[in-house]
């Protein structure tokens, strides 16, 4: 019992922690999405060049 329980609860979080991002065009990069009042803002962030 505690086996199939263990095996459907590892399935449900499995199948629901996989979602599609909402911002799948960005390309590769460290993006931040900043919520606010008045909207999202997303910025691509980059170490410091020198």
């Amino acid at each position: 019992m505690k086996k199939t329980y263990l095996l459907l609860l590892t399935v449900t979080l499995a199948l629901t922690s996989c979602k599609t991002s909402k911002h799948a065009d960005l390309g590769d990069g460290l993006f931040a999405d900043i919520q606010t009042n008045k909207g999202d803002i997303i910025v691509k962030l980059e170490h410091e060049k020198t």
